[in-house]
């Protein structure tokens, strides 16, 4: 099983999750921390990001 929930999360949904920790910043550092808190498997973690989302941009 992948170390995460969901990749991707409406907004309604996000704020509707009760999270252990929150993460701002979806950059290397944040995300760095949030895959060390993740991996205890009794902790929930949320990663938020503001940049666009740019799925369809390879060099993004």
């Amino acid at each position: 099983m992948p170390p995460w929930h969901t990749a991707l999360a409406s907004v309604d949904e996000f704020i509707r999750t009760t999270f252990d920790y929150v993460v701002i910043g979806g950059g290397t550092a944040g995300l760095v921390v949030a895959s060390r808190l993740s991996e205890d498997p009794n902790i929930t973690v949320g990663v938020l990001e503001a940049s666009k989302l740019r799925l369809d941009d390879d060099n993004a």
